[in-house]
């Protein structure tokens, strides 16, 4: 009768879970936006190709109305991914803390766990991106944004932040 309340085996196995997988948040699907969201993070310079121009449109009312001709252009670091990491990382370990008691009982799993710092992750990371302000725009981008929003212009890259849980095989 006392074997249906210890709880030792399966706790055991849960830890183990828990041990064994992580939480990849990101970009996690579409190459374009990953490689938009590391240019965003890690800055970058674009060159022309050759002695040629890079032709940047100006916008009035989101309709191009000119080019603005440049042999490069600076994209400044923006490290909304180390920001997020650093900025939430004692509310992500707050948050594992207070689900161990529920693991410890039965009364949730590993992989919950896992997944609600998941979540939780992906919202602090689109919270950073709609939060980040410095470094500012350029004056031009401003100019064809008509905000000084660093990395929102249509929201899809916030949107496209998603988890996923990896494990020691995956």
């Amino acid at each position: 009768m006392l074997d249906e309340f210890n709880n030792i085996p399966d706790t055991l196995i849960e830890l183990e879970k828990l041990n064994n997988h992580a939480v990849a948040v990101g970009i996690l699907e579409d190459d374009f936006l990953m490689m938009i969201a590391q240019v965003n993070n890690d800055g970058t310079v674009i060159h022309a190709k050759g002695d040629g121009y890079l032709m940047i449109p100006v916008k009035d009312n989101g309709e191009v109305v000119s080019f603005v001709r440049k042999k490069s252009v600076t994209i400044p670091a923006r490290h909304f991914l180390e920001r997020t990491l650093s900025n939430f990382s004692r509310t992500r370990q707050d948050y594992v803390e207070a689900r161990i008691p529920e693991l410890l009982d039965g009364t949730t799993t590993a992989m919950a766990i896992l997944d609600g710092l998941g979540q939780l992750t992906v919202t602090q990371m689109r919270t950073e991106i709609q939060e980040f302000k410095k470094p500012k725009n350029a004056p031009l981008t401003i100019h064809n944004k008509g905000k000084d929003d660093p990395l929102v212009d249509t929201g899809k890259l916030g949107d496209s932040i998603a988890y996923k849980i990896i494990g020691a095989d995956d």
